[in-house]
């Protein structure tokens, strides 16, 4: 295992320390360690409720907070979805899981990328007057995959190679038991990873600028199927304009590109060029690969990969220098002429971050890109209509998006950089029940009937809710209409209706309400004592315009 020294940590410059490198975590208390503690020592993170809600257009939302202890300076880090657990990856290379309502660090160490050993070059007088920032040398995505009996863990990072003396991004896997299913049986060593892809050529500290400007690496990683994961790489500041070579435009390396990198050989392709910092991707519903790129002051673009193309940095850019003077070389000065053109641009600039593809969360959402962003604090929901944006939706959230995640269950995980992770789900506030006594006083009825139905909807309530996304100790009843029959985030269902299969239709909700034994014997739901074919047909066609409401709003 990586062991490191207190003395040797002692002489390092605060912004230095090694965090969770290797095998041991470091938590500071002024300008000492307070302890060195394993990983996996069962810190546990409990949730904290924010009673702000976000509104957007279609929804209102409700978020939860985990906040995780930093221990060494720097941004960075990725979501990851295993099994039901929501995976936080941390800048400085810890590993956390977010299960049922606390989140845990678990006793997974990253591969070690080098850090302690550039620290003590850094050191050598030829390195006197660089710009060394310690942050730069950070973990950037993680993602866990299955694929054809095979499963594993992969993350991205900038790496430093000290006997070359030399830097670049990295890909390595973890393989994982398939016998596995739960994060918490998931442990290793820095040693357990296999080092799969590193960029090439390494590239050695600048004397201009900063010596290793990793805030540039990109490293967001996705899986394509057949064992192959795309990777985004940033130009590490190697552009000509911040300083160094003008990498992106030239082919023969692996820096502004996008790269497919076949796990088992190492075997990379390059899919586009041309990409300054892309810090984004993923695909839609479609299949379609997108990703966000970061400008320079404005520009910031949403690119949709196809074999082939060249996004022209930085020759082309809707932005200019931070001095406000065009990039040097550029072949037009605000526009975008001779190259790829992105899908969309920001200006001015939102720093995008990661981006996620919005499924089941809520349908007025289903298939719309979600963009989180540094520098506008935001939320951005895209929404795409034959290959172009119909519109663009900021969201605030108040806070540095680094990460953006629908986790398997349907709701939106964001890790931003004041290391909170943040848990949004959709807050209905009870506007099912209203809407539903709306739809009851409409019914055209008697009002005796309207009265009963009324009175069986309440007992009704007394479990279930009939709002979206919530449940208290039964199902939601929301949006029941075209939803699997046993299936979904509720927790609760027994075993005769889990196995039962289908989804529900008004022909199954009246077989259950007049029978719930007959449809489904063993189930635990009390037999509702309707008795009343002509009322329960009225509550099954309430229910069914209660979920054309929610599946439309």
């Amino acid at each position: 295992m990586f062991r490191i020294l207190k003395d040797t940590i002692l002489a390092y410059p605060k912004s230095a320390l090694i965090g969770a490198i290797g095998a041991a975590t470091v938590i500071m208390l002024g300008i000492g360690i307070f302890c060195i503690a394993k990983q996996g020592s069962g810190l546990k993170i409990n949730a904290t409720a924010d009673n702000a809600k976000i509104e957007t257009i279609f929804l209102e939302l409700e978020q939860r907070s985990y906040s995780i202890p930093m221990v060494r300076d720097g941004a960075g880090g990725g979501l990851a979805n295993f099994g039901d657990a929501i995976v936080v990856l941390t800048h400085d290379g810890r590993v956390f899981a977010l299960e049922g309502d606390s989140l845990s660090l678990l006793p997974i160490q990253v591969p070690d990328n080098g850090l302690a050993k550039l620290v003590e070059t850094a050191k050598m007088p030829k390195y006197n007057g660089y710009r060394f920032r310690w942050e730069a040398m950070r973990y950037n995505d993680i993602l866990f995959y299955e694929d054809g009996g095979t499963r594993g863990a992969v993350v991205s990072y900038s790496f430093w190679d000290n006997e070359r003396e030399c830097y670049g991004s990295a890909l390595a896997l973890l393989p994982i038991d398939p016998s596995l299913t739960s994060i918490a049986a998931i442990s290793a060593n820095a040693e357990d990873w296999q080092n799969v892809f590193k960029t090439s050529p390494c590239l050695p500290p600048k004397a201009v600028g900063l010596a290793i400007a990793g805030r540039r690496a990109g490293g967001r990683i996705l899986y394509k199927t057949g064992g192959k994961i795309i990777l985004t790489s940033g130009d590490y500041e190697e552009d000509g304009v911040e300083g160094g070579r003008r990498l992106a435009q030239k082919d023969g390396n692996d820096y502004g590109k996008i790269i497919e990198v076949d796990l088992a050989t190492g075997a990379a392709v390059h899919l586009a060029k041309g990409l300054r910092n892309p810090q984004g991707i993923t695909k839609d519903l479609d299949g379609a690969v997108w990703v966000t790129d970061q400008g320079p002051r404005g520009g910031d673009e949403l690119d949709l990969v196809v074999p082939g193309r060249n996004f022209g940095w930085p020759e082309a850019t809707l932005g200019t220098r931070y001095n406000r003077l065009p990039s040097p070389g550029s072949v037009s000065y605000g526009r975008h002429n001779g190259y790829d053109k992105p899908t969309f641009a920001w200006t001015p600039s939102v720093a995008p971050s990661t981006i996620t593809t919005v499924n089941g969360m809520h349908s007025a959402w289903d298939g719309d890109l979600m963009v989180g962003t540094l520098r506008a604090h935001s939320l951005f929901r895209i929404r795409i209509d034959n290959m172009r944006p119909l519109f663009v939706e900021p969201i605030p959230i108040g806070k540095r998006i680094r990460a953006v995640l629908q986790a398997s269950d349907g709701r939106l995980a964001i890790w931003c950089d004041d290391y909170v992770l943040r848990i949004l789900t959709v807050s209905d506030s009870g506007v099912g029940q209203k809407f539903l006594n709306i739809v009851i006083s409409k019914t055209e009825t008697t009002d005796s009937r309207k009265a009963e139905l009324s009175q069986k909807f309440s007992r009704c309530a007394e479990c279930h809710s009939f709002d979206y996304g919530t449940s208290n100790s039964a199902p939601p009843l929301g949006k029941i209409f075209t939803s699997p029959i046993g299936q979904g985030p509720y927790q609760g269902y027994s075993a005769a209706l889990a196995a039962h299969g289908g989804t529900w239709t008004k022909e199954a909700l009246t077989e259950f309400l007049t029978s719930v034994q007959t449809f489904a014997p063993g189930s635990t739901m009390p037999d509702p004592d309707i008795g009343d074919p002509e009322l329960i047909d009225l509550m099954v066609d309430s229910l069914a315009r209660l979920s054309v409401y929610r599946r439309t709003k």
